[in-house]
């Protein structure tokens, strides 16, 4: 037998789940038909009806670093995970 048989790894490669596909919905930009959102921290993408975003959002969300909820901090204390106490000061 050769040495050189090439070897099954025992970790899975990571491949990157992040390319279109709405984390929300599962559904990939072409299944929608609609541009995705994506969050400059954990790189997640979104469709704007799972955002609940109009045109007029979207707009506004292609003009900033945007994050997700999940990742949003808020501006007074630099917390994550509680929307309801988000400040944007």
């Amino acid at each position: 037998p050769s040495s050189s048989r090439l070897v099954k790894p025992s970790t899975p490669i990571s491949i990157n789940n992040h390319s279109a596909v709405c984390h929300t919905c599962k559904m990939t930009q072409d299944e929608n038909d609609e541009e995705l959102v994506a969050c400059t921290s954990c790189q997640h993408q979104f469709h704007p009806t799972c955002l609940e975003a109009n045109s007029d959002m979207l707009s506004i969300i292609k003009t900033y670093q945007w994050q997700c909820i999940d990742c949003k901090s808020c501006a007074k204390c630099n917390k994550t995970h509680d929307e309801v106490s988000l400040e944007n000061k």
